[in-house]
């Protein structure tokens, strides 16, 4: 429906545009934004009007690290045993009806909380891409989301025990992977060239390089083939030189680094666009950091602290290099592991602002515009500008002097529908 929201206070998403005062915007029947600007120089004619009463307006979130498997709620104590009993669990009937209603949530969550554009980057049994074409065939309203099917991996390597992860060994089986996925439909490819934090089985595995370089490069040329991006799960120094050797399009959480390795990101000539980009992820390992006294005291529960605490600082030093070199940035949180959730992807745009200078406009350009071009979806959304999709926030405060006015927007519009009034559960034990 063409509508117009008139007397708002427009924040682009573009850090180098003015707020514009007074501000409306007219969304046309094909839910694409046909006019933004002073409400004044708009031609309302007999369009229906929403008066927003000075209130802000903003691209919605784009969240590019996300995984819809489970709802982000405190730490579950298993071991190895009762995981791989959940695992196999979630492979019966019963378990996918599980699945069905947790990708379900997480995805009416997102988009209630403002989230327009998900990047899903490692799926159980590719439910991101049954959601996906549910929501593009309007039988459910939720975000874009950006589909990266199960996660590719070596055996041994981070998450190969997960339902729908592809596990891999040599050049070729990465390379057939990948054509595997191609022929599925999925938009990006994502690899674990590193060990992770949440089935490590030593403190400082996390980290540890997994793929072989020719491992990496065999995916990563496959997938620039066909025009796809390849994003890789990778926590250390050494694994972001082979990955970016390798052509590498986004690094997943990254690790300290220097001004050599920022000139590699800057200048990939393996990568399909010539550059690589970091997702930093800062509440995903912070996230169980600052909440270990939920976890019991067990040998499984130390591993998994330890290499939080190493993988959580080198974490905030990748941003903090990126951010001193100019090497390219998205926003991404992790939504999935311990106490990161759909509906609380604000407060990434908070850590970023505890632990860096920049400006509140400049954080929320990371988070819509920048974040954009790093999916490569700056054509259709991440900025409020004419003929792009209608993907924007109104707020209930200012987050030009304060962030935490992001969460819970007053009214959320997707592709120009209108949520007047978005609403979402909450997990429980979860701030």
């Amino acid at each position: 429906m063409k509508r117009a929201y008139i007397n708002a206070n427009i924040i682009t998403g573009d850090a180098s545009d003015e707020v514009i005062r007074d501000g409306c915007i007219i969304v046309n029947g094909l839910g694409k934004l046909a006019f933004v600007g002073r409400t004044n120089e708009a031609a309302l004619g007999q369009l229906e009007t929403i008066d927003l009463k000075g209130r802000y307006v903003m691209p919605g979130l784009i969240n590019a690290h996300i995984h819809m498997f489970t709802q982000g709620g405190p730490v579950k104590n298993m071991d190895s045993k009762q995981a791989a009993k959940f695992m196999k669990f979630l492979k019966t009937r019963i378990g996918q009806r599980v699945m069905k209603k947790l990708y379900a949530y997480n995805t009416s969550a997102f988009i209630n909380a403002g989230v327009t554009t998900v990047r899903d980057v490692g799926s159980f049994m590719n439910y991101d891409l049954m959601m996906k074409e549910l929501i593009e065939k309007g039988e459910v309203v939720g975000p874009r989301i950006i589909c990266s099917g199960g996660i590719i991996t070596p055996t041994g390597g981070h998450g190969c025990e997960m339902p729908g992860t592809v596990v891999c060994d040599g050049p070729i089986e990465f390379a057939k992977a990948v054509r595997h996925h191609y022929h599925l439909k999925t938009d990006w490819i994502k690899i674990c060239n590193t060990g992770g934090v949440s089935d490590a089985k030593y403190v400082g595995e996390a980290g540890m390089p997994h793929m072989t370089f020719e491992e990496i490069q065999a995916a990563c040329t496959e997938a620039h083939k066909r025009n796809m991006m390849v994003a890789s799960h990778c926590e250390s120094t050494e694994g972001i030189i082979d990955a970016l050797r390798a052509g590498v399009d986004t690094i997943e959480h990254g690790a300290d680094f220097d001004e050599e390795i920022a000139e590699m990101f800057k200048n990939n000539r393996k990568a399909l666009r010539g550059y690589t980009s970091l997702i930093p992820t800062l509440a995903a390992a912070g996230g169980l950091v600052n909440n270990k006294e939920k976890f019991i005291d067990n040998e499984g529960n130390r591993i998994v602290l330890g290499n939080a605490e190493r993988i959580s600082q080198g974490c905030i030093d990748g941003f903090q290099k990126a951010l001193k070199y100019g090497v390219k940035l998205g926003m991404g949180t992790d939504v999935s592991v311990p106490n990161v959730t759909a509906y609380n992807t604000y407060q990434e745009l908070l850590l970023y602002k505890d632990n860096s200078d920049l400006t509140n406009l400049e954080i929320i350009e990371l988070a819509t515009k920048a974040n954009a071009e790093v999916l490569d979806i700056d054509h259709l959304t991440g900025c409020l500008k004419v003929d792009l999709d209608a993907d924007f926030i109104v707020l209930k405060g200012n987050p030009l002097k304060d962030l935490n006015n992001i969460k819970d927007p007053v009214h959320v519009v997707t592709r120009g529908y209108f949520i007047e009034k978005p609403t979402y559960k909450t997990v429980e034990g979860v701030d």
